[in-house]
């Protein structure tokens, strides 16, 4: 019973994005709840907008370290972003909202 109870409520989750086509949002909207992935800010490229492990086609979701440091939810810088000098002083604090500079 439980088991069934299980199978249902994942087929109401998932079937209104699988009849819609909408199978990679879904899947990047998952990866950026639980994603605890990080990566060194040298280590992604920027296009057309979204930033993108190197090699990778799908817009990256997590931590960022090094000099630029922050979150990316889908390719897109989310919350307060830090940059430091080479001798460690702070830079600049920025906030973004969906990839926005915000005045917060």
């Amino acid at each position: 019973m439980r088991y069934l109870i299980t199978l249902l409520t994942c087929l109401f989750i998932l079937s209104p994005n699988v009849v819609m086509g909408d199978t990679q949002s879904l899947t990047d909207k998952v990866k950026s709840w639980f994603s605890s992935e990080q990566i060194d800010a040298k280590d992604l490229i920027l296009r057309e907008g979204l930033h993108y492990k190197k090699f990778s086609d799908v817009p990256f979701s997590g931590k960022v370290t090094g000099g630029k440091q922050g979150t990316l939810q889908n390719g897109k810088k989310e919350g307060p972003w830090v940059t430091h000098y080479d001798n460690g002083q702070l830079f600049s604090k920025v906030y973004y909202k969906d990839g926005v500079k915000t005045s917060d």
